[in-house]
């Protein structure tokens, strides 16, 4: 999830915006899984061949879409080897770190969108450059402290069983779909990823789900809808 170009692209701009000007009108919920999949018995898959640092070849939407329904959100009671395998990433292992490391800093900013968000816009703005094991606990950490996280406890985690385990938990709860980032707001679609404040941008559509709701617009929904 944390290395297809399209999710870095909403995360660092259309997503951290919108959090970072009305955070207290959104409760994000980021499930750090994606397009990933372990290889089953009943779907296949293998990580032979899957490189550190670019695209994996050997990934495939079919399988993963074969994952999602006996082992994600769509399944009451996973298969028993869903989660047994090796992780496959559909842009290679730093992918599977990185994605991870997000996995990681949720529980540790107490799920708190403008705790972590930071870190994860920081993680995706540098994500091509994680060509190793190195380079990605230097960027973690860096990551960290520029974020207000504590850069050992994120380390920890995400080489260890804790991450294993968030991400266990994150793929439980991840929802069929075609492709990421998917987005649902008040369970509806987002239609445009690309731009936080057009008329299918994120913020106009949070916008337009609180007023449904019956709230009043906050100073930037006004902006928004070209009230001031």
């Amino acid at each position: 999830m944390a290395g297809c170009p399209f999710t870095r692209a909403f995360v660092e701009g259309p997503l951290s915006e919108t959090v970072s000007v009305a955070s207290d009108l959104v409760d994000l919920h980021l499930h750090a899984f994606g397009n990933s999949y372990h290889p089953t018995k009943q779907c296949g898959g293998t990580v032979e061949g899957m490189p550190f640092a670019s695209y994996f070849h050997g990934y495939n939407q079919t399988i993963r879409e074969c994952w999602d329904r006996i082992c994600g959100a769509a399944a009451a009671e996973p298969a028993k080897d869903c989660f047994s395998g090796p992780l496959v990433s559909q842009h290679g292992r730093t992918d599977g770190l990185m994605t991870t490391a997000w996995a990681c800093a949720m529980p540790l900013a107490n799920k708190e969108a403008s705790k972590y968000m930071p870190f994860v816009r920081c993680t995706a703005l540098r994500f091509l450059g994680v060509t190793s094991r190195a380079s990605f606990e230097a960027t973690v950490a860096s990551c960290a402290r520029a974020s207000g996280l504590e850069e050992s406890e994120v380390l920890q985690c995400a080489n260890g069983p804790a991450g294993k385990q968030y991400l266990v938990d994150a793929a439980r709860s991840t929802i069929p779909h075609p492709s990421v980032p998917h987005v649902l707001i008040d369970g509806h679609l987002l239609q445009d990823t690309k731009c936080v404040a057009c008329t299918s941008g994120i913020m106009k559509q949070v916008c337009e789900a609180r007023r449904k709701r019956g709230f009043e617009a906050s100073p930037a929904c006004q902006g928004i809808f070209g009230l001031i």
